[in-house]
Parts: structure tokens; C-alpha cells; sequence
């Protein structure tokens, strides 16, 4: 991430919280303490915050907030989290997709992933992710946006208007993320009920889905439950010390 989208980043994180923690900020744009030390520093000798112990305070006198769509930041730094990996499963994923197939894509940041890989292939996507349709440039792909309820935070759209335009739909493929999962119990997580409804009801309507996760939500559990791992078609994960043996058979490691 470039430093002036950092410096976005942390004024807009200003703007909406006040104050912010130093630790925090490392941890959403995954970069060192170090690195937001300096950021801090430099806006602080730009007259944009105040530094306090652990983290910065808004200047009463500072910048206005940005014109900025902070859920792109937002989209961009979790994106960063464990990139590699998200690229080695979206790229074994996109091995299952054949040209002039309709599939859908979920809002999830690991799906985001996959969008940089399809969007040059002879295919229809549909998504309800504004987001994940302005990360493509130039498509080759048919693109459809699915309308409802904007939720900006996100950058998608959910409520009763999305799951009936998804309804009346028919996708070869989905494609969808999850908070966690736990192997064990043998089912996935999200942890809002307004997504759970989006991806429950595009599963429904799609011939097969496929589940993309790292290693990093393994072992955890939400309060919303999405389905059991083994209804889906195959389960994508990065290799990790997370992994239990045997894993289920719908589980491919890349």
C-alpha cells in the first residue's frame, strides 16, 4: 500500500472514531508498527493529528475528512492480509471456472481476489459487490451488478430487493467467503445476518458452490451459521499449521 493511501487511510479512520490505536492500524493495513509510527509522526508534523500513548487523536484544527471511499482502504488493506495465499487459492479456484459460464462472485476480499483473474476471461460474473466490480479494469467478462440495499461500510448491496433479483437467477457456479470455520464441527461462519441471507440465497440458486478461506479463520467459530463444509463442491485453503489430518475429502491445499 502506497504511503498517501496509508495517510488516507488514517485520517479517515480519524474522522470517523476520533481516536485511534497504533496497534490497530498495523494490524488492518498489515504493515509494521514502525511504519504507522512514522505515518503518525509525519502527520503530526503536518498538523493533522496529535499523537497520544498507543496510538493518535484527531487535531480540532486538522484537515477536512477526505472525499474518499474508505470502504475501498478498508477493501484494499484486508486484500493485503496473507495476499500470497489468497493468490495461490484464487488462482486453483479460477481451474474450475469454463469459458462462457455464469458464475457469481461474493463480496468477501478472498473473492475480490479472484475477480483479478476472471475478468479477462469469456465468461458472465454477477456479484453484489460495487467493490469488486470497480477493482476490474477493461473486462472481457459480462458484468451484472445486483442492486438492494447500499451498504457503504461494504461496498454491497443486501436486503429482501437482492435476494429477489438473485432468485430469479440461475448461476453454474458461486463462488463466497466466510468469517471462520471450524472443521471439526464441521461448519462455516459469517457474522451478520444481512450477508448471511445474500449467500444462502445465491447458493441456492447456483448448481454448485465453492467455499475460499485461508488458514487464519480455521479453528473458530460466529454466531451465524452459513452451511456445513462438506455441502460444498470443494473447500479452497492455503496450507498451514491450522490444518487438521485428515481433512475432509472436499478440501484441496494449495
Amino acid at each position: 500500500m502506497l504511503a498517501s493511501e496509508r495517510t488516507r487511510y488514517i485520517i479517515s479512520q480519524l474522522h470517523s472514531k476520533g481516536i485511534i490505536n497504533l496497534k490497530d492500524i498495523a494490524k488492518e493495513l498489515n504493515i509494521s508498527e514502525a511504519t504507522v509510527r512514522r505515518d503518525f509522526e509525519k502527520l503530526e508534523n503536518e498538523g493533522k493529528l496529535t499523537r497520544v500513548t498507543g496510538g493518535a487523536k484527531l487535531n480540532e484544527h486538522g484537515e477536512e475528512a477526505p472525499v474518499i471511499n474508505s470502504a475501498e482502504l478498508t477493501m484494499r488493506a484486508k486484500k493485503n492480509l496473507n495476499h500470497d495465499a489468497k493468490l495461490r487459492v484464487a488462482r486453483r479456484a479460477c481451474d474450475y471456472i469454463e469459458d462462457g459460464e455464469c458464475v457469481y462472485l461474493d463480496g468477501g476480499t478472498s473473492i475480490a481476489v479472484i475477480a483479478e483473474f476472471l475478468e479477462k476471461r469469456p465468461i458472465q460474473i454477477f456479484t453484489h459487490s460495487e467493490l469488486l466490480v470497480r477493482s476490474m479494469n477493461n473486462p472481457v467478462a459480462e458484468i451484472f451488478l445486483i442492486g438492494g440495499t447500499y451498504l457503504p461500510h461494504y461496498g454491497m448491496s443486501v436486503g429482501p430487493m437482492t435476494q429477489e433479483m438473485i432468485q430469479k437467477l440461475h448461476f453454474d457456479k458461486v463462488f463466497v467467503s466466510c468469517t471462520c470455520a471450524d472443521i471439526g464441527e464441521d461448519c462455516s461462519y459469517v457474522n451478520e445476518f444481512l450477508t448471511l441471507a445474500v449467500k444462502n440465497t445465491v447458493i441456492a440458486n447456483s448448481d454448485k458452490a465453492y467455499l475460499l478461506m485461508d488458514t487464519g479463520k480455521l479453528n473458530r467459530r460466529s454466531f451465524c451459521k452459513l452451511r456445513a463444509l462438506s455441502e460444498f463442491e470443494k473447500v479452497f485453503c492455503n496450507s498451514g499449521e491450522a490444518l487438521p489430518d485428515p481433512l475432509p475429502a472436499n478440501f484441496e491445499i494449495v
